[in-house]
């Protein structure tokens, strides 16, 4: 049997478990346990909030002041790869500073409650309109529809954050002077779509060759990772933040919160963060690679070229570019393109998205440049897909 097809065997069993974790007030489980030290405060836990993994996010008051947050528990197993995951995404979350990334207000790591494993904390804002997901389920209920305009202001935000992480570490400027500066001219790796398959091809790889860039390389969870950066001490295996680029790897509906005022939208869950650039130097590497987007990139919302990967592939950070189309498509219609209700519960998301095969509803209640976004954003072939930069451009002009 194909790694593809165990692949989707494995998803769809993940599915039936996985359960998206929130950091809104809207879950009523009530749990009753000691009070969690981080730094020098306490924190009472109040319920529960979501689950997923080996994750959950309870509603926690501060024992002092009163205020509520959202702390994020991992269980870390010994001998799983949850503590390094659990690391990453602290570490992503400590350095990433914009306005529409989730801020992380503080973390602790308990190594003496369990025997067998540690635990991770994480606290974060509570956001009490909920996320995305929650929002389109409400419309699907009630029979609603978003406002266009809504909807692109929610999305030019996400597309801020994503530009952020893309861009991560390409420039000498300091972070805040980064943030948000999404119309500074493109690097090198993002290529003019109008060039040849075959220019593309060629830019592409010469913006990984060490012999011509200086580019450093070094083993990221069983793959090489591909990153700008002037000395090898730099990049560390397990502390990817000196990449020169990041891609999410989990763009979706359920992980973009919205903040008090209804129409910021804040990107969380970095748990899934990967290098932007990555190569499968062999079969082992990218069959490790397949199994990591099988356990951490949703499958609705998962690039084509992360379902069957074979030795050699190459991936920038244009896998969330496929995300961010399945998220405005899901945003506007309220189910994913490759989640179509007419295809039947029996109908395959990965071969739809690798042949690129999804449908509007009829009649379309939007106009036609959502299907213009979409379409620009969901090409199969990585090579052709825009970057960040081309997407926001598409974006503004569509919308000025």
């Amino acid at each position: 049997m194909s790694g593809f097809f165990i692949s989707t065997i494995l998803d769809m069993a993940t599915a039936v478990y996985d359960t998206s974790t929130s950091f809104c007030c809207g879950s009523s489980t009530i749990l009753s346990h000691k009070p969690v030290i981080i730094g020098t405060r306490q924190y009472r836990i109040l319920r529960q909030l979501g689950e997923g993994g080996f994750s959950h996010v309870l509603l926690v008051e501060d024992v002092e002041s009163g205020l509520q947050y959202a702390m994020k528990k991992i269980i870390c197993h010994k001998g799983t790869d949850a503590q390094t995951m659990a690391q990453r995404e602290i570490e992503a979350c400590r350095r990433f500073k914009h306005t529409n990334i989730i801020p992380l207000i503080d973390y602790t790591i308990d190594n003496n409650s369990l025997s067998d494993a540690s635990i991770a904390y994480m606290l974060f804002p509570v956001y009490k309109r909920g996320n995305l997901f929650d929002l389109t389920m409400h419309n699907e209920e009630t029979g609603q529809r978003l406002e266009e305009d809504f909807i692109i202001n929610i999305f030019k935000g996400i597309c801020n954050a994503v530009a952020y992480l893309h861009n991560y570490g390409s420039s000498d400027k300091p972070i805040t002077d980064i943030e948000g500066d999404i119309n500074r001219a493109s690097s090198l790796r993002e290529i003019d779509l109008r060039e040849s398959e075959d220019q593309q091809t060629r830019i592409l790889q010469s913006t990984i060759s060490p012999k011509d860039t200086a580019l450093s390389k070094t083993s990221y969870n069983g793959y090489e990772q591909i990153s700008q950066t002037s000395t090898e001490d730099n990049l560390q295996a397990n502390n990817p933040i000196e990449l020169s680029s990041y891609a999410h790897r989990d763009i979706k509906l359920a992980n973009v919160m919205l903040l008090d005022d209804g129409k910021t939208p804040i990107l969380m869950d970095f748990g899934s963060i990967r290098p932007g650039r990555i190569i499968a130097n062999s079969r082992s590497d990218a069959l490790h690679i397949q199994d990591d987007a099988s356990e951490n990139c949703t499958m609705s919302y998962r690039a084509p070229e992360l379902f069957d990967i074979q030795s050699g592939a190459i991936f920038d950070e244009r896998t969330d570019i496929w995300s961010l189309g399945c998220l405005l498509f899901a945003l506007a219609y309220n189910y994913t393109p490759f989640e179509d209700p007419q295809m039947g519960p029996g109908a395959s998301i990965a071969l739809a998205a690798i042949n690129g095969k999804y449908s509007y509803p009829i009649p379309n209640p939007y106009s036609d440049r959502i299907r213009q976004l979409v379409d620009f954003m969901l090409e199969p072939d990585p090579k052709r897909r825009p970057f960040i930069s081309q997407v926001i451009a598409l974006t503004n002009s569509l919308y000025p």
